[in-house]
C-alpha cells in the first residue's frame, strides 16, 4: 500500500505544474475585451469624416483576468481598406503602461488617416493586443473587433443672392455679340459653418465662352463667414451672335442656365474637410431692343448689409438697376410698384425717375416689409415707369412695365448653436451635493452660444423627472436678455427633492426660448435638452464629516521614541449643509501615547466643502516597530439641514505610519586620503561618505566605530572608539569623488559638522593603523550614528560600511643580474626590478639616467605595463665599453623608477645601483710541442707551450694542467703555476704525463684557470692531439759524438774546482789577517 501511495505522490507531482500551466492559459483566453471605442479623446468624443486627417482613435479596454494586474500592453491595429495610420501603412501600433487591476479598464490611442473615397458608413478593424502581467507573465490577445463609424460630410446650405452683368460701380449689358465681359455673381452662406479656401468654377452655357473657347471660367473667392456673402467675378465671357438662334427663341431676353460649382473647407470637430456644392445661375442676355429702358440688375440688402428676403422681413431694401439703351436721353418720370399681398412698399428711392442720357444707368431702391405669413417660394413684383423720350420738342411720353421676380428664402435654416456646457446642483461657484428630502436646493445650468449669431431673450424651462418639484412654484427663468457668439449665461433654479426618492441618476430636460434677428425680423428658435443629475446617499452610513487625511507635523517622518510629535487630522464637510457641535473621540494603538485628552471639542461651525485640521500631541515608545499603524476616530455632529438639525454618529479608521531609521542614512563609499592603504600602514586616514536620504535633520551627530580584527584607530590604538563628522572648508572636485581618493597635492582641511539635512553628505575622516596580518581585500565594519531628529529626540541607526585594502607599494628594489660592461667590448647587461609592496605596480617605466663615463647603452628607458606584489622583472639591454675609458672597477649607476599604485597615482623616486667595469681577459695558445712525438708507452710525455695574454686586463694566479684521461697518468709536474700575465704578455708553459696508453690517437684537454682583480674565477680548456705509437730501439752513439757531448762538462768541471780552492784559500787568508 505504501509503494501505492508513493507512485501517486509523483503522478500528483509531475501534473501538477501542467493542471497550473493549462489554468493560466485557459484563464488569459479571455484577458481583455473592448468596452469602447470612439474618435476623439476621453471625454470629448468626436465625429470623423472623408478625407480627414490625423483621426484620434480611443479603444477602451478592459481587464478580465479575475487575479492579475496587467502592467504594460501594446495594441497593433490592422486598418480596413482607405484607413491609414499617419505614417501611411495599413497597420497602426499604439502602447499603454500602468496598472489595470481586474475590472479596470485602460485606454489605447491611434492617429488615422481616412482618404476621401472612403463613403460614409460602420467598417471594422482587427486588433491584437500583447500585455504584461505582474508576475512578469506575457500573453497576446487577438481578434478584436474595432468599430469605425464614418459619418456623412454634411451639405452647407448656400444660396445665390445675386447676379448681373458687370463689376462693382459699373454695368454691363450681355447682347448677342458682346465681347470681354465680367459676371458678377454673390452667393451667401445660410449655414453654420465658416467656409475658407472658396474657389469657384462657372459651367458656362451652350453660346457663351471664354476668350480662349474654353466651356468653363475660374475664380478665387477666399472665405465666407456664417451669415456672410462672397462675391466671384468671371472675366472674360463672350457671347456667340447667334445666341436666339441656338435656343431658338423670340423673346428680348434669353435667360440661359449655367452652374457654379463652389469648393471649400470648413472646419468639422477640428478637423479641416475639403466638399463642394453647386448652384444653378440664370444669365440675362437680350437678344433685340425692345424698349428704351432694360433691367439691368437687382440687389437686396437691409442697413447696407446684403441679405436675402425671408417672410418676415423688415425695411428690406430691392435696389433695381435700369440701363437706357436708346439713342435718347430719358427725363423725370412716374414710378409704381405693384406687389403680391404680403408684400408692403414703405417707400420708393427717388420717388421719380432721374434724367439718363443714352447708354447710362440709374438705380431704384423699393423698402419692403414682407409678411411672416407667407410662404418661402418665388414671388412677381410689377414695376411700371412713366417717362418722357426727349426727341425734341415737348418729348414723346411713353410707358414700360417689369415683371421683377423675387425669391424668399425659408428662414428657418437660420439659427446659432446653443450648447449646455455644464449642470450641478448648487449656485455658481458653490457646488453642493443633492440627497433625498434636500430643500431649496439650487440647480444650475451653464449654457453657450457657439453659433455666429446672437440669441436675444434667452429663456430656460426646466421639466422635471418624478421625485422633484419647484421650491418656488415657477418653472421658467429668464436670465439675460442677449448672448453674443461665444459668450455663456447661467440659468439657476430652486428645487425640493421628494424624501422617498431613490439616490441615483435622474434625467431632466431643458427647454430654451429665444430669438435671432435677421433682415429686420425676430425669428422664434427654442431647443431641448436632455441633462443628468445624480441624487447621492443619505446622510445614515455615508460620512458627511469625512477624515480627508492624517499626517504628522508638517509631513514629517517619525520614528520610534520620538516625544511630544504633532498628529494632525483633517476634516472635510462632504454635506450640502452646515456641520456643528463637533465632538471627537481619539482611540490610538498600543505603543502611541496621547499627551492631549481622549475627548475633543471642536467649537463653531463647519460650512460645506469647507475644512479644519485638528493637531495632537503623540509620543511614541522605543520598543514600537516600524509599520503602519491603525487609529480609530468617533465623531458625533450636527448637519444642519433645516430646523434643529440632524444628529449624525461615524467613526473613521486612520493609518499611523512610524517610519524606519534603516536605510534612511545610506553608505555611499569610501576612500583613503593621498594614499593606497595596505598592510602594515601607520596613520592613514580614511574618508567615510554616508548620504541623508530620509532623515528631515540630524543635529548634535556623532559617530560610533568598530573595526575589524587587524584594523585600529590610530588615536587610541584600540578597534573601536567615536568618530566626528566633518565637513570640507576647501572644496572636492567631482573627480576626486569618482576615483575615490583625495589626491595628496590637496590640503585635508576640514571642521566638525553642525547640522545635516535632507540629501546632504555626511563625512568622517578616521585615521587608522594597519597590521602587517592583514591581506588586501574588502572589509566591512560597523559605523553606528547618534544624533537628535526633527523631534528632538535622539535616534541611532546603525550603517554597514566597507573599506578597500588594495595594498600598497612602499619601495621598488633594483638587483643586479649582470651588470659588468666589458671595456672596448659589448655585453647585455640585465637588472632585476622587484615590487617588494603588497599591491601591484602598473605602467612601470625604468630609466637608466646616469652611467659610468665611456659606457652606452642600446636601450634606456623600459615600459613594465604590471608588476604583480612581490613579483620581479628582468630588464635586458645591450651595453659598450668605451675602450678608452678612464674609469674602471666597481662604480655607482642611477635609475629612475616611476609607476602608478592601486589609486591610479603616479609614484616617482630614484635609486643606485652597482656596475662593474672591466676589461675582458683573453689568452691564446701559441708553439703547441709534444715530446716525444709520437709518444709510446712508459714514456714521459711533457706538452709545451706559450700562453699570449690578448685582453685589457692582467690574468692573475694563472694555473695550467692537465685533465684526467684514460690511458694518461698525471704527474705532479702535470700542473704548472705562471702567476699574473699582464697584457700583451706572452708565458711559456710545461707539463708531463706518464703514457700508459695503447697505440692510438687521444685528445687531451689543458686547463686554463685564473682569476681578475675582483677575485673572480675563470677557466678554459685547450684541446692537443696525441698520438702514441711503438717505443723507439735504442741506437749506439759514435766514439767522437760522445766526447764531442762530454768535453764541456769536463772543462766546466775542473773550472768550478779550481775556482772554488781559490776561493777558500782566499776565505782563510782573510780571516787569519783579521785576527
Amino acid at each position: 500500500m505504501n509503494t501505492v501511495y508513493r507512485y501517486l505522490l509523483i503522478l500528483l507531482l509531475i501534473l501538477s505544474p501542467i493542471q497550473n500551466v493549462w489554468v493560466r492559459i485557459a484563464a488569459y483566453d479571455t484577458a481583455l475585451t473592448i468596452v469602447d471605442s470612439y474618435w476623439g479623446t476621453t471625454g470629448r468624443p468626436v465625429k470623423a469624416y472623408p478625407g480627414t486627417q490625423s483621426n484620434t482613435l480611443t479603444i477602451v479596454l478592459r481587464n478580465e483576468l479575475y487575479s492579475n494586474n496587467i502592467t504594460a500592453a501594446t495594441g497593433r491595429l490592422k486598418l480596413p481598406s482607405g484607413f491609414t495610420s499617419i505614417y501611411g501603412g495599413d497597420e497602426a501600433v499604439s502602447s499603454w503602461s500602468g496598472i489595470a487591476k481586474p475590472g479596470e479598464t485602460f485606454i489605447l490611442t491611434y492617429q488615422v488617416d481616412i482618404s476621401s473615397s472612403v463613403a460614409p458608413g460602420v467598417y471594422y478593424a482587427n486588433l491584437t493586443v500583447e500585455y504584461t502581467l505582474q508576475d512578469g507573465y506575457r500573453g497576446v490577445e487577438a481578434d478584436l473587433n474595432v468599430t469605425l463609424h464614418v459619418d456623412p460630410i454634411p451639405k452647407v446650405n448656400l444660396a445665390l443672392a445675386g447676379c448681373f452683368w458687370g463689376e462693382a460701380g459699373r454695368i454691363d449689358l450681355a447682347v448677342p455679340g458682346s465681347r470681354d465681359l465680367s459676371l458678377t455673381i454673390q452667393v451667401a452662406n445660410l449655414d453654420i459653418y465658416d467656409l475658407t479656401g472658396v474657389t469657384a468654377t462657372l459651367i458656362l452655357p451652350p453660346g457663351l465662352y471664354g476668350k480662349y473657347k474654353e466651356g468653363s471660367l475660374k475664380c478665387i473667392v477666399g472665405a465666407i463667414p456664417v451669415s456672410g456673402f462672397a462675391t466671384a467675378v468671371f472675366r472674360g465671357i463672350y457671347v456667340s451672335s447667334s445666341l436666339a438662334e441656338i435656343y431658338g427663341l423670340q423673346d428680348s431676353i434669353v435667360m440661359p442656365m449655367a452652374k457654379l460649382i463652389l469648393e471649400y473647407t470648413m472646419n468639422l470637430e477640428g478637423k479641416l474637410v475639403r466638399d463642394s456644392c453647386s448652384l444653378n445661375v440664370a444669365i440675362p442676355i437680350y437678344t433685340y431692343k425692345p424698349s428704351f429702358l432694360t433691367l439691368s440688375g437687382l440687389y437686396w440688402s437691409y442697413r447696407g448689409e446684403p441679405i436675402l428676403p425671408i417672410p418676415g422681413a423688415e425695411d428690406i431694401d430691392l435696389t433695381i438697376t435700369l440701363v437706357n439703351l436708346g439713342e435718347y436721353t430719358i427725363s423725370a418720370s412716374a414710378i409704381r410698384v405693384d406687389v403680391p399681398i404680403g408684400f408692403i412698399v414703405k417707400a420708393v428711392r427717388p420717388g421719380a425717375l432721374q434724367p439718363i442720357a443714352s447708354g447710362g444707368s440709374s438705380s431704384i431702391t423699393v423698402a419692403f416689409d414682407i409678411s411672416g405669413d407667407l410662404k418661402p417660394g418665388s414671388y412677381i413684383v410689377k414695376l411700371s415707369i412713366d417717362y418722357i423720350l426727349e426727341t425734341g420738342g415737348g418729348g414723346a411720353p411713353s410707358t414700360y412695365a417689369f415683371d421683377i421676380p423675387v425669391k424668399l428664402y425659408d428662414p428657418s435654416v437660420l439659427d446659432t448653436i446653443l450648447d449646455v456646457v455644464s449642470i450641478y446642483w448648487g449656485s455658481p461657484g458653490n457646488p453642493v451635493d443633492a440627497i433625498p428630502g434636500a430643500q431649496n436646493i439650487p440647480l444650475t445650468v451653464e449654457i453657450v452660444n457657439r453659433g455666429s449669431r446672437t440669441a436675444e431673450g434667452l429663456t430656460v424651462e426646466y421639466i422635471l423627472p418624478y421625485g422633484f418639484s419647484y421650491s418656488q412654484s415657477s418653472k421658467t427663468t429668464s436670465r439675460v436678455s442677449i448672448l453674443n457668439p461665444g459668450s455663456t449665461s447661467t440659468a439657476t433654479i430652486e428645487i425640493d427633492v421628494d424624501p422617498d426618492l431613490k439616490p441615483g441618476v435622474y434625467t431632466i430636460s431643458l427647454r430654451t426660448e429665444y430669438t435671432i434677428s435677421y433682415a429686420g425680423s425676430s425669428l422664434h428658435r427654442v431647443k431641448l435638452f436632455y441633462l443628468n443629475v445624480t441624487i447621492t446617499k443619505p446622510p445614515a452610513g455615508y460620512g458627511y464629516l469625512e477624515l480627508s487625511s492624517v499626517s504628522w507635523g508638517e509631513n514629517l517622518p517619525v520614528y520610534p521614541g520620538d516625544e511630544n510629535v504633532t498628529l494632525t487630522l483633517t476634516f472635510v464637510n462632504r454635506s450640502p449643509y452646515s456641520i456643528s457641535g463637533i465632538h471627537l473621540k481619539v482611540i490610538l494603538p498600543d505603543g502611541f501615547r496621547l499627551k492631549d485628552p481622549q475627548n475633543i471639542y471642536m467649537s463653531g461651525s463647519l460650512a460645506r466643502y469647507s475644512s479644519r485640521s485638528l493637531d495632537l500631541r503623540v509620543s511614541i515608545d522605543r520598543g514600537l516597530k516600524p509599520g503602519i499603524y491603525k487609529g480609530r476616530v468617533v465623531c458625533e455632529y450636527i448637519l444642519e439641514s433645516g430646523s434643529y438639525g440632524v444628529k449624525l454618529s461615524e467613526t473613521h479608521e486612520f493609518n499611523i505610519t512610524v517610519n524606519t531609521l534603516y536605510g534612511g542614512i545610506e553608505f555611499v563609499q569610501s576612500f583613503w586620503y593621498g594614499v593606497s592603504a595596505g598592510p602594515g600602514d601607520i596613520g592613514v586616514q580614511l574618508i567615510v561618505i554616508l548620504r541623508n536620504v530620509a532623515v528631515p535633520s540630524m543635529s548634535g551627530l556623532v559617530g560610533y566605530v568598530k573595526m575589524p580584527e587587524g584594523f585600529s584607530l590610530s588615536t587610541t590604538s584600540e578597534c573601536e572608539g567615536y568618530v566626528t563628522p566633518v565637513v570640507f572648508t576647501r572644496p572636492i572636485s567631482i573627480q576626486s569623488i569618482a576615483m575615490g581618493i583625495i589626491p595628496p597635492t590637496i590640503p585635508l582641511e576640514i571642521q566638525p559638522a553642525a547640522t545635516v539635512n535632507l540629501g546632504d553628505y555626511v563625512y568622517f575622516v578616521i585615521p587608522l593603523s594597519i597590521s602587517q596580518k592583514v591581506s588586501p581585500g574588502v572589509y566591512r565594519f560597523d559605523l553606528t550614528l547618534s544624533f537628535l531628529d526633527q523631534w528632538n529626540t535622539i535616534q541611532e541607526v546603525c550603517i554597514e560600511c566597507r573599506m578597500y585594502i588594495l595594498g600598497s607599494v612602499k619601495l621598488i628594489e633594483v638587483e643586479p643580474v649582470s651588470t659588468d660592461i666589458i671595456v672596448g667590448g659589448y655585453k647585455k647587461f640585465s637588472v632585476k626590478v622587484i615590487n617588494t609592496g603588497s599591491s601591484p605596480a602598473y605602467d612601470v617605466y625604468f630609466i637608466l639616467l646616469n652611467m659610468p663615463p665611456g659606457v652606452a647603452l642600446e636601450k634606456q628607458v623600459f615600459y613594465i605595463p604590471v608588476i604583480r606584489a612581490g613579483d620581479h622583472i628582468i630588464v635586458e639591454t645591450g651595453v659598450y665599453g668605451n675602450p678608452n675609458t678612464p674609469y674602471r672597477g666597481t662604480l655607482t649607476a642611477l635609475a629612475m623608477i616611476a609607476f602608478k599604485d592601486s589609486y591610479g597615482y603616479n609614484r616617482r623616486y630614484n635609486i643606485t645601483f652597482p656596475v662593474n667595469v672591466r676589461g675582458e681577459i683573453e689568452f691564446k695558445l701559441l708553439e703547441l710541442t709534444v715530446i716525444p712525438s709520437p709518444a709510446y708507452r712508459g714514456a714521459s710525455l711533457t706538452i709545451s707551450g706559450i700562453l699570449l695574454n690578448i685582453g685589457r686586463e692582467t690574468a692573475k694566479h694563472v694555473t695550467v694542467h692537465l685533465l684526467d684521461h684514460p690511458g694518461f697518468k698525471l704527474k705532479t709536474e702535470s700542473h704548472q703555476y705562471l702567476g699574473s700575465i699582464d697584457p700583451d704578455t706572452q708565458v711559456p708553459f710545461s707539463v708531463e704525463a706518464e703514457v700508459e696508453a695503447d697505440i692510438g690517437v687521444y685528445t687531451l684537454k689543458i686547463a686554463l684557470e685564473y682569476t681578475d682583480d675582483y677575485g673572480r674565477s675563470y677557466s678554459s680548456e685547450y684541446s692537443v692531439g696525441i698520438e702514441v705509437g711503438e717505443q723507439p730501439k735504442p741506437q749506439q752513439q759514435p766514439i767522437g759524438e760522445t766526447i764531442y757531448r762530454l768535453l764541456p762538462i769536463i772543462i766546466a768541471s775542473v773550472f768550478m774546482l779550481v775556482a772554488g780552492y781559490f776561493i777558500i784559500r782566499y776565505v782563510k787568508h782573510t780571516r787569519i789577517v783579521k785576527s
